[in-house]
């Protein structure tokens, strides 16, 4: 899981260093990468002494720590000059279906279920949420080579439903977790989500690719602002009304 998320840091500097061959925005780019790499070793050492899960019943940290780094990140990009315009120039310059890619690591969710299959994680999990995020995976291999033809409003579709996943994830991990949501009490549980190095997908991983979707939104929502051609109707005849 360590790997996925270092991997998903590195192409996020590859990505700034595409759209920024100058390096006009390098600090912006370091920083938030040593933010990344910061946030990932607070969520290992926290998971090292169980504190997602036995402070659970308390505040819900998993679902703090899942929802924190998108809002730092936001949060960033909307009061820091350097980090603003860098994110402008992902949103006009990175082509869209590389964002989309992103999502393909997805895949890795067939994991989860094999998880299931060998009773280590609850079906109420896997089944609404793994099986869902093994399928965009899957599904982002032809979206991100088809980009360019496939039309906005699918496109946003797909985002919005990916970015779903997550919060119904977040949800169904709680049903089996002391505290106020927790309705399974048998094992399996889903301990195993919060606990390491697992832990790492709900406080890392999935806010990456939460931020990866709202990347594309921006991207067609700015090319739907610019008046651009919808790539389905550049099969429709002009004569029709």
């Amino acid at each position: 899981m360590h790997l996925i998320a270092l991997g998903l840091v590195g192409g996020f500097l590859w990505a700034a260093r595409r759209v920024d061959p100058a390096g006009e925005q390098r600090g912006a780019a370091l920083g938030l990468a040593i933010g990344m790499l910061l946030w990932i070793a607070l969520a290992t050492a926290l998971a090292l002494v169980d504190f997602f899960y036995a402070q659970n019943a308390r505040f819900l940290p998993v679902v703090v720590g899942s929802v924190l780094p998108v809002a730092l990140i936001l949060g960033a990009a909307g009061r820091l000059a350097s980090v603003r315009r860098l994110v402008e120039r992902l949103i006009r310059e990175l082509p869209i279906g590389s964002t989309v890619a992103v999502q393909a690591v997805r895949v890795t969710a067939v994991g989860t279920i094999f998880k299931m299959l060998s009773g280590e994680l609850p079906v109420h999990f896997v089944l609404p949420a793994g099986v869902p995020d093994l399928l965009v995976g899957l599904s982002a291999i032809y979206v991100s080579r088809h980009a360019d033809r496939l039309s906005d409003r699918f496109l946003i579709a797909w985002n919005v439903a990916g970015v779903a996943v997550f919060l119904v994830a977040l949800v169904a991990m709680q049903l089996s977790l002391p505290g106020p949501l927790e309705v399974f009490h048998g094992e399996p549980t889903a301990r195993m989500v919060v606990s390491f190095p697992m832990v790492l997908v709900p406080t890392f991983v999935a806010p990456m690719f939460i931020l990866a979707h709202l990347l594309t939104l921006a991207q067609l929502l700015q090319r739907r602002s610019r008046g651009e051609t919808d790539p389905k109707m550049l099969d429709s005849d002009p004569e029709l009304p």
